[in-house]
């Protein structure tokens, strides 16, 4: 006879495995955000993404690479920032920044890690001290990814102006 676990049983379970905090999403394991696993009923467990093929969060690495279009991770954020005047950053949630110039601290990560925040950043190369930095939380369909690098565009524009206003008076 095949024992089902109901889903209460499935997060007491969780529970008693991770009295600190879940593997994945980093919480503590009464506000843990992740999906059970279809295959065996666990919570939280890093094994179920790549045994079970559970698919990663809205808010993970996999997600990201999969809304830019390029992966792993390390050239999706090297592209953006070869290709783009801003570039990207993680925020991990344990508070962890990972900039495109660690490729080797990106190569760590893997596709199910769940991202905190993801900030857009870059400067003016026009020596003035110009800088521009917004982090936004990631998913909603990456909209506010979306909408940040778009603010960057927006101030790099106007700063832009003002200085060619101040060349010409």
């Amino acid at each position: 006879m095949t024992r089902i676990e109901c889903p209460s049983e499935a997060w007491d379970r969780h529970c008693a495995q991770h009295e600190e905090g879940c593997d994945v999403c980093l919480n503590h394991v009464d506000s843990c955000d992740c999906p059970e696993c279809p295959k065996c009923g666990s919570v939280g467990d890093s094994d179920c993404y790549e045994k079970h093929g559970l698919k990663p969060a809205h808010d993970s690495v996999a997600s990201l690479c999969d809304w830019i279009g390029i992966a792993p991770i390390d050239q999706c954020l090297r592209a953006i920032d070869k290709h783009n005047a801003e570039h990207v950053w993680l925020v991990m949630r344990d508070g962890e920044r990972i900039y495109y110039h660690n490729p080797e601290r990106l190569k760590e990560l893997k596709p199910w890690q769940r991202i905190y925040m993801v900030g857009v950043g870059g400067i003016a190369w026009d020596g003035s001290d110009w800088e521009y930095s917004q982090e936004v939380p990631p998913g909603r369909g990456w909209l506010d990814l979306a909408m940040a690098r778009d603010n960057f565009q927006d101030a790099l524009e106007e700063h832009t102006a003002l200085m060619g206003a101040e060349e010409e008076a």
